[in-house]
């Protein structure tokens, strides 16, 4: 009994731990890094930051919503189960940081790549005369 009660006054301040993390993550991502690198970095300097970053959130995303889950007061899951809305909340949530990770990080990070060929091709076709103007392919 002893250690049902220790877990139970554990996880309120780990829960809202979590949660806030999840929160502020998501909010620090979105709101403020992405549009700081977007206006600072040149296109091809912000899709490698991007490449290196969307992968990890995304990670960090899903494990934050499941952890969420885990540690919902005052005994975890078993309590969760008992709220219906708060479960379809953090199910749209996980589903959504799922397809983020399996889905739409990996085609935007294709996209990412495809225009920063796509813009080296045109500098190169416009500055080397050689190409001439009929290798211009758009």
């Amino acid at each position: 009994m002893s250690s049902s009660l220790h877990i139970s006054s554990i996880l309120p301040p780990l829960h809202l731990l979590i949660y806030s993390s999840l929160l502020g993550t998501q909010l620090w991502h979105s709101l403020i890094i992405v549009k700081i690198l977007h206006s600072t970095l040149p296109r091809a300097q912000f899709t490698t930051v991007q490449k290196t970053l969307f992968p990890i959130y995304f990670k960090v995303q899903t494990s934050l919503v499941v952890l969420t889950a885990i540690t919902y007061p005052p005994i975890s899951l078993l309590s969760l189960a008992k709220n219906r809305y708060e479960v379809i909340a953090l199910g749209i949530t996980f589903v959504g940081a799922s397809l983020n990770v399996l889905v739409w990080g990996p085609r935007a990070e294709k996209a990412m790549i495809a225009r920063i060929h796509q813009g080296q091709f045109f500098i190169v076709s416009i500055y080397i005369p050689e190409l001439g103007f009929g290798n211009w392919k758009f």
